[in-house]
């Protein structure tokens, strides 16, 4: 059975959150679903408006994740 997109996500968080990065009280799961409900959200909105900056948006919901800096663009 293939896995979803939110599995592979919480998979590649697991590290992260091994590696105490990843802010507590949040688990790899949770952060995986938050994080594909916040880009198909802005994929909602960039529709009817292809000006729609995406990325600045999913970078600061990042940054909301982890508790290092994860550096600049």
């Amino acid at each position: 059975m293939p896995r979803t997109v939110r599995t592979q996500c919480a998979e590649g968080l697991q590290g992260t959150a091994a590696r105490s990065t990843l802010r507590e009280g949040i688990s790899p799961d949770s952060a995986a679903a938050l994080f594909r409900s916040v880009v198909n959200g802005l994929q909602m909105q960039w529709g009817p408006d292809p000006d729609l900056d995406i990325v600045g948006p999913v970078t600061d919901f990042v940054r909301l994740l982890f508790d290092e800096d994860l550096g600049d663009e």
